[in-house]
């Protein structure tokens, strides 16, 4: 089929696309979705449609090494970078996105690339996994509300997000991280974020809910609270 522009070739795509399973790994005890599952699930209709990608600019924004409690050094990367994806009509779009992973070696930035590249595609196609750690928190807020509302339970106060020896990440690469429903860490208040970090802990830790919960707090110190 053809398409006028990329705009049409995505709608195309999105069309398509839309959920990738979660697997789990014999030596993790956590369910992830891999750079390989999303290509799997994107490629063909890329190519059906004249898409291809490329990453246009990339660059790095946090490299350190730290011990974990066994005593492990480990270096620690954060990337940026654009990704683009271009029609073969010569129409394109960019797409910005971010990569973070840790190795004991030196391949924590390659990583971090395949981090980057991962979320480029789930991003730019909307691709649900089933297990996001803060898709629940504006549905389940507004069931609470509206539970406090009409008496049926008891509104109950979020624990404080803890705010002494927070890791060290930038304000703009944490005011950039988006919710499952595209929304900047940046944009939310501090009960949004409040809520989100508590529901975060609830799940299993994971690269990606680690740099979730470092950036709802380096939000939150960056605004003095409480």
């Amino acid at each position: 089929m053809e398409h006028k522009n990329i705009h049409e070739a995505l709608h195309a795509i999105y069309k398509e696309v839309g959920y990738v399973q979660k697997t789990k790994s014999a030596s993790l005890n956590y369910s992830f979705a891999g750079e390989s599952e999303f290509i799997k699930e994107v490629r063909p209709s890329m190519i059906e449609h004249g898409v291809t990608i490329s990453v246009a600019k990339m660059d790095s924004i946090v490299q350190e090494t730290y011990i974990t409690k066994s005593g492990t050094s480990m270096v620690r990367s954060v990337i940026h970078g654009v990704v683009r994806f271009t029609h073969v009509s010569g129409t394109w779009i960019d797409t910005e996105a971010y990569g973070e992973a840790s190795d004991t070696g030196d391949k924590s930035v390659n990583k971090a690339m395949t981090d980057l590249y991962k979320y480029a595609l789930r991003q730019t196609f909307m691709i649900e996994t089933g297990d996001d750690p803060d898709k629940s928190a504006p549905e389940e807020r507004s069931v609470v509300a509206e539970a406090v509302k009409v008496g049926a339970v008891e509104k109950k106060k979020n624990p404080p997000v803890p705010l002494d020896n927070v890791p060290q990440m930038s304000l703009d690469l944490a005011q950039s991280v988006m919710t499952s429903k595209m929304k900047k860490y940046g944009d939310c208040d501090n009960d949004e974020l409040t809520f989100m970090f508590n529901k975060i802990l609830e799940r299993e830790p994971t690269d990606e809910t680690k740099l979730k919960l470092v950036a709802i707090q380096t939000i939150l110190k960056s605004r003095g609270a409480k």
